[in-house]
């Protein structure tokens, strides 16, 4: 059977999709990042499911220690999601440009958000280049409640490629489907660096990929 491509991403685009913010940490180490894929899981006991990039560094920390904290951001934060999206100079960065705490699992709680969940991990799946996690809530912190943010509200999403002094560069979304065809063909099957920008041209991510056409 072969799957049709186009149909697979207008489809997958349509599932809705929260902003969260996912912190870990390790000794005095500690990380985060904007997490999309993240949904509940069962009511009793409580889980979430989260799927993570397997070559980022949060990933490694999240198997070693079995525990990350979600930070449920309001609806008018969508420039520290941007913050959380972009490269960083070290490890904890991000961290820089906003204030947090310690819940009872050690990890960080944003302080200006809707609230935070720390979390356990129970089991885990990895195929393909995000590994599913699956973990139990086990304190959670309501700070005030609110309308939260989303991605579709923030006008970001994947797109066609097009070259940009040596790396690739994420556009909106190509809808021509000849265009997107010209573009894809323009990728090199070789290793690279890709920007990710929002509706109003901002970097939001630069990521790396071993064959930059998958």
């Amino acid at each position: 059977m072969t799957l049709n491509q186009e149909a697979k991403k207008v489809l997958l685009r349509k599932i809705p999709h929260g902003l969260f913010i996912c912190a870990v940490r390790e000794g005095d180490e500690i990380n985060g990042f904007t997490a999309s894929w993240v949904t509940q899981g069962s009511f009793s006991p409580p889980l979430v499911v989260m799927g993570v990039r397997s070559d980022g560094s949060s990933h490694g920390i999240i198997k070693r220690t079995n525990k990350f904290s979600l930070n449920v951001l309001r609806e008018d934060q969508k420039d520290l999601a941007a913050v959380f999206f972009k490269p960083q100079k070290g490890l904890g960065g991000r961290f820089d440009s906003c204030t947090f705490t310690y819940g009872e699992l050690g990890l960080p709680l944003l302080e200006d958000v809707i609230g935070g969940v720390e979390c356990e991990v129970i089991s885990g799946v990895e195929h393909g280049d995000h590994t599913v996690f699956v973990a139990e809530v086990k304190n959670a912190v309501l700070i005030k409640d609110g309308a939260a943010l989303n991605l579709a509200s923030t006008g970001w999403n994947y797109g066609g490629w097009s070259m940009l002094n040596g790396s690739f560069e994420l556009k909106p979304l190509i809808k021509d489907s000849a265009k997107l065809s010209n573009c894809l063909n323009e990728i090199p099957n070789e290793p690279g660096c890709y920007l990710m920008k929002d509706s109003e041209d901002r970097l939001l991510y630069v990521g790396k990929s071993k064959r930059l056409r998958n």
